[in-house]
């Protein structure tokens, strides 16, 4: 056995984080989570002289890196409990596995989602930048639809009207469709598309979809008004009573169709 760890937790730091944590936007919120988490620590034998310091370099190398028992990249963690007294030694391997809790802060951006990008990198068919100041983000081939390289960045072919950029230079901040996550290596990369139709705030983006809404929502209330005008219109007593006189020359019709039809073949038996 290891000998009893100190108290669980007390020793450890309040909280360990990767970096200061940036200004966020609220839609950006979105994709940091919390997550509670159990797990095997495994520490060299060089640390079962001070167990926590050895716990707290395993943990502080999750730190920015894919973890995907957590679908997603550390951040940070608290609350750091080791479990047991006692680690677990498997034959042909060094290190002592020590079983751990801790709340994990975790970066976890979704496919189709948008995140905004401040432009690092320009070439003549490629952009790069980083997402939340730490995480690499690509955009290229159709990523740059409707988009056109010149004098070291990228210019709108069709300019905006509604507000949005017309020009990607360095340093120019950006708002990106996520289309691919890539964590090979247990680095995050993230693949991208410019949200060339979008304008460029926030605020303005939630105002265009509130107003797109709000026009498809009157276009339904115009159809199902048209639709109630109709149903009202054909029950009136007017539209009932001409129904009922086109029903009843149409009946009439096919009755004296008929009964010529009948005094054309009894013609036909006499001539016989």
């Amino acid at each position: 056995g290891l000998g009893p760890p100190r108290a669980q937790g007390a020793d450890f730091p309040r909280a360990a984080s990767a970096w200061g944590m940036p200004e966020k936007d609220p839609e950006d919120d979105a994709f940091f989570k919390l997550v509670s988490c159990r797990m095997p620590v495994f520490l060299h034998p060089s640390r079962l002289g001070n167990v926590k310091l050895g716990v707290q370099e395993q943990l502080n190398a999750m730190l920015l890196t894919y973890a995907p028992t957590l679908k997603g990249v550390v951040t940070g963690y608290t609350g750091v409990k080791i479990l047991s007294a006692k680690g677990k030694i498997f034959h042909g391997f060094r290190h002592i596995e020590i079983p751990v809790s801790a709340d994990f802060l975790v970066y976890a951006p979704r496919v189709g989602s948008i995140v905004n990008a401040t432009i690092n990198k320009v070439s003549v068919d490629f952009l790069g930048g980083l997402t939340q100041g730490v995480f690499n983000i690509s955009i290229s081939g159709e990523g740059l639809k409707g988009w056109k390289y010149s004098s070291g960045g990228f210019s709108r072919e069709n300019k905006s009207k509604n507000g949005g950029l017309n020009r990607i230079e360095l340093g120019t901040a950006i708002d990106v469709i996520v289309k691919d996550v890539n964590t090979e290596d247990n680095n995050l990369f993230i693949m991208g598309q410019l949200a060339s139709n979008l304008p460029k705030s926030k605020k303005s983006i939630a105002k265009a979809a509130e107003t797109t809404t709000k026009r498809e929502a009157k276009k339904e209330v115009g159809s199902a008004k048209k639709k109630t005008k109709k149903k009202d219109r054909d029950k009136s007593p007017v539209v009932k009573r001409e129904k009922n006189q086109v029903k009843k020359s149409k009946r009439k019709g096919i009755d004296e169709g008929e009964s010529s039809a009948k005094k054309k073949k009894k013609k036909k038996r006499k001539t016989k």
